[in-house]
């Protein structure tokens, strides 16, 4: 059986199809504003017919000075004009309230150039318009509750110190001044509690550093990431020699950023791959970064724009399993018991939260017992905006037409 050849259908047919059945408004007028056609989705809206515009002037069935005003322009200028979420509000129909509408108005020109008239586009947005806002709200009310339990977790960490810090010196006083006398049971017990408030005063002092990447934060500068590595790795000179470690770093970009937090985020990853090795094993360290880009929009000729800076920071450790790639990034999480590595489970998540705060990623890759590289990814230059990056907790797609 043959099948069917595809229905043969003129240019015009196609057009009137499209015209006819596309879900946005459009209307057609000539250079008096005048309507010459409108299609089903501008007629449904008033509740009239398409026949009951023809003829119709745009400005006497809507009045408005503003958007007359953009119709003579353009009928001057011959340029098309383009607006989105503009506000509407019905002469005739008050009762609808303020709409908003992503329009444009091109102009139709002759064979000599000249405008002999206008298409009209508009797409109704109000729904997108109210749903924007109330992202917008949800967002300062999350900024603003982020804010309090972040002064609520500093105040109430730094008023701990001070009850804990008493604890631990009296109970050191009555260690040394009771050795003798106390039984073993009572000395191990005052031992017990010693080192829970010693326990206590780092986790603290861990909260307290944690909080501080944003109450205590500085302004973006230019920071030259090379240096700040230098300067990381003078501060860890001590632990390196003792582990007899090979750090190798590579060429470094300058970037914007805090030059505060780029040495706390370095420091981190840096002990990390010190810390986290085996026994007799020596750390060996590389640091190096590339420069990511984006697809050339422009078009094959047109160089590709420089966009982030990925720095890379690959150890020799034991590694970890992938799917515990999240945990490794919250706070107060340990993939091994406190007796095995030293530390409470916070460099990571205080390194996740200052590449965050700098529009940035982190992630890693790794294989259990043969190391691990942590991946950084830093804008070049960062967003001047009001708003900071939040695309983790709502991302609009709008369509324009």
């Amino acid at each position: 059986m043959e099948t069917p050849a595809p229905a043969s259908h003129t240019r015009d047919e196609i057009l009137e199809a499209i015209f006819t059945n596309i879900h946005f408004i459009v209307a057609y007028l000539d250079r008096d504003f005048n309507f010459i056609r409108v299609n089903k989705a501008y007629a449904d809206v008033s509740g009239h017919s398409p026949d009951y515009f023809v003829g119709k002037n745009h400005f006497q069935l809507f009045p408005h000075a503003e958007n007359e005003a953009i119709f003579r322009n353009v009928l001057e200028t011959g340029k098309p004009y383009h607006d989105f979420a503009k506000p509407f509000e019905y002469p005739d129909q008050p009762n609808l309230g303020v709409t908003y509408w992503d329009w444009s108005l091109l102009p139709v020109k002759d064979k000599h150039g000249n405008v002999n008239s206008l298409i009209l586009t508009l797409v109704d947005v109000t729904e997108r318009k109210a749903a924007e806002e109330r992202v917008n709200l949800y967002v300062k009310e999350l900024e603003r509750s982020n804010q309090e339990l972040e002064e609520f977790a500093y105040v109430a960490s730094h008023d701990l110190q001070e009850p804990l810090r008493k604890i631990q010196t009296f109970g050191e006083l009555l260690r040394r001044k009771l050795v003798d006398s106390l039984p073993p049971e009572a000395g191990d017990y005052l031992e017990r509690m010693v080192k829970a408030a010693t326990r206590m005063r780092t986790l603290i002092d861990s909260l307290l550093t944690y909080s501080r990447v944003t109450t205590a934060a500085k302004q973006f500068e230019n920071v030259d990431l090379e240096a700040i590595v230098q300067e990381a790795l003078s501060n860890l000179e001590a632990v390196i020699d003792q582990k007899q470690a090979r750090i190798e770093v590579s060429e470094l970009p300058v970037i914007e950023a805090d030059p505060q937090q780029m040495l706390q985020l370095t420091q981190n990853l840096i002990v990390n791959g010190l810390k986290f090795q085996r026994e007799g094993n020596t750390p060996h360290i590389k640091i190096w970064a590339t420069t990511l880009r984006t697809s050339n929009a422009g078009g094959p000729e047109e160089p590709a724009c420089e966009t982030f800076c990925e720095i890379r920071v690959q150890d020799n450790g034991i590694g970890f399993e992938e799917k515990y790639l999240d945990r490794i990034f919250g706070a107060f999480q340990r993939l091994h018991g406190r007796s095995a590595y030293k530390g409470v489970g916070i460099g990571l998540a205080i390194c996740r939260k200052i590449v965050d705060r700098h529009g940035g990623t982190i992630t890693a890759t790794s294989t259990l017992g043969k190391g691990s590289t942590f991946i950084v990814r830093l804008p070049f230059k960062q967003d001047r905006g009001d708003v900071p990056p939040l695309d983790y907790l709502y991302e609009f797609q709008v369509k324009r037409f």
